[in-house]
């Protein structure tokens, strides 16, 4: 069987959302949330360019950097959820 987003969404994303009981999102959300997220924790702006694929620091900031605002009074739980070792790269 093929990988492709549409099977993936259909197969894992709908049925993964549904057992956490968690609104229909679209899984490119996920890709904004985990940037924003990543901003807001001060993630080495070089790894982020290299995780999200984008050719530099400045499309990052462009697309995602909008979501940040509001999650620097969560910054912490964030930090928590991803891990220590996540912020330094490791």
């Amino acid at each position: 069987m093929t990988f492709t987003a549409e099977r993936f969404q259909r197969r894992v994303w709908v049925k993964a959302l549904k057992q956490a009981v968690v609104q229909y999102r679209k899984p490119y959300t996920a890709r904004h949330t985990f940037a924003a997220w990543a901003l807001a924790i001060r993630t080495d702006q070089n790894r982020l360019v290299n995780l999200m694929g984008h050719a530099s620091k400045q499309m990052i900031y462009e697309v995602y950097g909008r979501y940040v605002e509001g999650l620097e009074q969560d910054r912490l739980r964030i930090l928590s959820y991803f891990g220590r070792d996540f912020k330094k790269g490791r």
